[in-house]
């Protein structure tokens, strides 16, 4: 493995992320909400879910500790969609 294997990885996962939030569009905030019966609950705790996972992987790449997000988090499809920035602001 190289880092043109692991730049590959990433780009799909950024491809694969873009697709499941394009998926969203035009989605209503109780249809984002609503229990669908799957393991996460909802298009929010599968979303959620994906997302946080990607998140905790670059915390602990840094060197931080990863934090778990609440059950509700993030509330609204807005949210979700909002470029996080770390602390330091990138």
């Amino acid at each position: 493995m190289n880092a043109d294997y692991f730049r590959s990885v990433w780009d799909y996962c950024y491809w694969a992320r873009d697709g499941l939030l394009a998926a969203t569009e035009g989605m209503s905030e109780e249809e984002y909400a609503q229990p669908n019966g799957f393991v996460y609950g909802s298009i929010r705790g599968i979303l959620a879910h994906a997302l946080w996972g990607e998140a905790m992987w670059l915390t602990r790449w840094k060197g931080e500790a990863p934090t778990m997000p609440g059950e509700s988090d993030p509330p609204t499809l807005a949210e979700l969609k909002k470029p996080q920035l770390s602390p330091d602001g990138t």
